[in-house]
């Protein structure tokens, strides 16, 4: 088979699908690609799929967020600052205001924590049996078009008997 050069000036992408097509059609003829492979080949495109992988990575980054930011507690707040002088002041005036809110608001705290880590706990197990009903969907759906093919080679073998 001759290869073909794309010149960057001038790309014609249709040009070039009407090509591949053509190249996979004869190599298909010529047996050098079954029908297996080609399935295997759509298969293994349609999980490569961006929107796809596009949609899980921003789920799985919105979680890792949840799992960092849970805990909402003051307590485990650092306190820093990057003035030489007045520094020291601040971070003990801001530990002491941190502490007084801890002390007034420790209820609300424990609670919206508490909360956050069900969340966090429940949007785990649902993105797990999410992942877990995906695969099952894929192993069903690729049976049925196993089984469709028996259905069909079946039907052909019998006709011939009628």
């Amino acid at each position: 088979m001759e290869t073909f050069t794309i010149h960057a000036d001038n790309v014609n992408v249709e040009e070039i699908m009407k090509e591949i097509q053509r190249r996979v059609l004869e190599k298909k003829q010529a047996g050098i690609y079954s029908d297996e492979e080609l399935q295997r080949i759509t298969e293994l495109k349609q999980d490569l799929s961006p929107k796809k992988n596009e949609r899980y990575s921003e789920m799985n980054l919105h979680l890792r967020r949840l799992h960092h930011n849970w805990d909402v507690a003051a307590s485990s707040t650092i306190i820093t600052s990057h003035r030489k002088i007045l520094g020291p002041f601040m971070v003990a005036i801001k530990k002491i205001g941190f502490r007084a809110l801890l002390f007034f608001g420790s209820a609300f705290f424990t609670r919206q924590t508490e909360y956050n880590a069900a969340g966090v706990r429940f949007s785990s197990s649902v993105l797990e049996e999410l992942t877990r009903l995906n695969e099952e969907n894929r192993q069903l759906r690729k049976m049925q078009e196993e089984l469709l093919r028996q259905i069909q080679e079946l039907q052909q073998q019998t006709r011939p008997c009628e």
